[in-house]
């Protein structure tokens, strides 16, 4: 894009264009609401794969421990703790997009700039994150949470009268992480059972939540709610999603080629955005899906 006069920056969360030329200056910040993108840890890999140690439980053995005497009959031997583990693998994948348009446009419109790298960083991100999630591992693809083994699981009746049930389930859930000590982060849930949850309403019509006027990040049980249309309805997911990490191989690319004699002779080029990433889950069980059991 720079033969077209276009610069991409990022600045953390805050995304910046800037569309040079005669008389042209276009900036635009754009703050995407929170996702499970930005939930998950960054890092990076020097390789295309990685063999890795998934940490499924840990058994505390830790003791109080009195003096010992030196007399073996009696001496009390220090606890030992453990930990159960499974070998897991992380590949390199590669998330690609584009664009064909003319070079024109690509030189004379600052919002069409501004349209492809939002667009960009909408496109990928959200492809990155079906597979986070829903990756089988089979057939070119990265293994996802919802395929690994050693995630935890929480059983619940919906109902077609409210959404109680499935709270109820997030809550019991909350406990199964409150009693190995994990850090929950957010509760991942589907945008129609966010709105059933933000709809509950007691026998005299008054909304359990903060209801319509209410501003900033709901929460459920005192987790923020972040939504994904990757998961069914009726599905969510509450963990540590820190313990998910996507691993930058090969960071955002955006080029622009037209040496296609067919693009050459119509005037038109193609703009490309792809990145290379591995997705690793580092301990499963700080995570529990909730599914509807009926």
């Amino acid at each position: 894009l720079h033969a077209a006069g276009i610069k991409l920056e990022a600045f953390g969360d805050a995304r910046i264009v800037r569309a040079a030329g005669p008389g042209k200056l276009l900036d635009t910040i754009d703050r995407a609401p929170l996702s499970l993108y930005d939930l998950v840890a960054k890092g990076s890999i020097g390789t295309t794969s990685l063999e890795y140690l998934q940490i499924i439980s840990v058994a505390r053995n830790a003791a109080l421990v009195p003096e010992n005497t030196g007399n073996p009959a009696t001496d009390t031997l220090k606890p030992i703790s453990d930990f159960a583990t499974q070998l897991a693998d992380a590949k390199v994948f590669g998330y690609a997009d584009g664009y064909e348009v003319t070079n024109q446009l690509l030189k004379d419109s600052p919002a069409l700039a501004t349209f492809l790298n939002g667009e960009f960083r909408y496109s990928l991100p959200l492809l990155i994150q079906n597979y986070l999630l829903n990756g089988t591992g089979l057939n070119g693809q990265p293994r996802g949470l919802l395929n690994t083994t050693g995630v935890q699981a929480q059983d619940y009746t919906a109902s077609t009268a409210s959404a109680m049930p499935l709270v109820k389930a997030v809550r019991r859930a909350k406990l199964k992480l409150n009693n190995i000590g994990a850090n929950i982060q957010a509760v991942l849930i589907n945008p129609e059972d966010d709105a059933e949850i933000d709809l509950m309403q007691d026998g005299e019509d008054r909304f359990y939540g903060p209801g319509p006027f209410a501003s900033g990040t709901p929460t459920l049980w005192g987790v923020p709610r972040v939504l994904s249309q990757h998961i069914e309805p009726g599905t969510a997911i509450l963990g540590d999603f820190r313990q998910m990490a996507l691993l930058d191989c090969e960071g955002l690319s955006v080029n622009a080629f037209n040496q296609h004699k067919d693009f050459a002779q119509r005037n038109l080029t193609y703009v490309r955005a792809e990145l290379r990433a591995a997705q690793v889950i580092w301990r499963p069980n700080r995570f529990v899906v909730i599914t509807d059991g009926a």
